[in-house]
This record gives C-alpha cells, structure tokens and sequence, in this order.
C-alpha cells in the first residue's frame, strides 16, 4: 500500500502542476467575448481554483495515509508543507 499510495500522489502532484499552469496561463490571456475583451474567464477561473482546492485536500489525505503506512512497514514518511488547509 505504501508504494501505491506514493505513485497515487506523484499522479496527483503532477495534476496539480498542470492545474497550475492552466490558471496562470487563463490569467494572462485574454478572452475575447463578441467584440470585448475581458481579462479573465472568471467561471473557468473559479472551476479551475475548485478542482485545485480538492486535489489539495486528496494530496492531504494520501500524505497522511502513506505515513500510516510508512510507520507500519519502516518506510520514509512523506513531509507535508503547510497549504493553508490545515
């Protein structure tokens, strides 16, 4: 289980890395709406930040159930910076 969880949350990094560039390449294109440009798609932007928020919270979850798993089997723990969710 603690190599499955490691590989799960290497898959869920990598997620939310491209979530990431997708927000801050919306944020820095402009959308164009008929003949109006807006600065930014404000409902992808917040649909984007949503996604982001719940990855956050399984990224949590799979640190904390890999160093279950890790104190069970004398394996690495996995260190969790602060993502403002705590």
């Amino acid at each position: 289980m603690y190599s499955e969880g490691r590989d799960l949350l290497s898959a869920k990094l990598i997620e939310r890395a491209e979530l990431f560039r997708a927000l801050d390449k919306l944020v820095k294109t402009p959308q164009h709406i008929g003949r109006l440009i807006v600065d930014i798609d404000w409902h992808q932007a917040i649909m984007l930040s949503d996604i982001l928020l719940e990855i956050e919270r399984e990224i949590r979850s799979l640190v904390d159930e890999i160093n279950r798993n890790a104190e069970q089997c004398g394996k690495p723990r996995v260190d969790r910076t602060n993502t403002n969710l705590d």
